[in-house]
This record gives C-alpha cells, sequence and structure tokens, in this order.
C-alpha cells in the first residue's frame, strides 16, 4: 500500500505537461492498490474469530464499497476552476500511504491458531505492536530450526 500511494505522490515531481509519464505513475499506483486491495479479505479473515467473522468481512468492505462511491468525486475535484490536476493523485497517495503505515500496528498472524470467540480473542495475548518491534514467535520458522 505505501509504495502504491508513493507512486501516487511521485506525480507531483512530474510537470503537468508530460501526461505520459502522470499516466504511467497513475497506472503503477491503480496496479499496486488492486495487489493490496486483494489482500483485505484474506488477512479480515485471519484476524477476526469465528463467530463475528462474516460481520467483520462484511463491514470492512462495506467501507470499501463508500471508498468506491468518494472516487468519482475527488477526480473530479481537478475539474473545479483553480485546483491543480495532481490534487486527487495527492489524495488518493496520502490516504493510501497512512493506510499502509497503519498497517504495521496489525498482529502478526503466522504460525497463529485463529480464534473461535471473541472471548477467546479477548484473552489472546497478541502483540500490536509495530513490526520492527514485535515480539518473539513461539514457533521458529521451519527454515531457522537447528
Amino acid at each position: 500500500m505505501v509504495s502504491c500511494g508513493l507512486s501516487c505522490l511521485l506525480v507531483l515531481a512530474v510537470p503537468e505537461d508530460q501526461k505520459v509519464v502522470t499516466t504511467v505513475l497513475a497506472f503503477i499506483g491503480r496496479s499496486l492498490d488492486t495487489a493490496s486491495f486483494s489482500n483485505i479479505y484474506l488477512f479480515t479473515n485471519e484476524l477476526y474469530p469465528t463467530s463475528i467473522r462474516n460481520l467483520a468481512v462484511g463491514a470492512c468492505s462495506t467501507n470499501a464499497r463508500l471508498g468506491t462511491i468518494a472516487a468519482p468525486y475527488i477526480v473530479m475535484l481537478s475539474q473545479l476552476p483553480g485546483v491543480s490536476v495532481t490534487l486527487p493523485m495527492v489524495i488518493f497517495g496520502v490516504l493510501t500511504v497512512t493506510a499502509g503505515l497503519m498497517t504495521l500496528w496489525l498482529p502478526e498472524t503466522l504460525f497463529s491458531s485463529m480464534h473461535q470467540t471473541v472471548e477467546e480473542m479477548q484473552q489472546a495475548k497478541e502483540y500490536y505492536g509495530l513490526i520492527c518491534m514485535e515480539k518473539p514467535r513461539p514457533n521458529p520458522l521451519p527454515c531457522c530450526t537447528r
């Protein structure tokens, strides 16, 4: 997600008369966005307990659809008088970089058992911190055992 947002923000560095470069950066951003969007359903299923998993996936999907509804209006901002053509790309870029950085606080689900109930999830001692400061995993990776 961060690379998607950065490609959208790179549009600021391109002169407005270079439409091909702007289009290529927008296409790269859109492609990376599509790739990261496919992970939403995968991670949402792993994050929530079984008892509320369908509700959580539905809520996340609804929020994604709200963003889909708002996106054309953000694109239309560039047609207002006195507004730069790059404003929509900046808005999309900032939102995407922010969302990508916020994913650093999500727990690591590798080698974790999926919770069945909300109570089980509340009692779990999973780490909701930065990935670079994560606690040691209880099960080492198979390739790292000696």
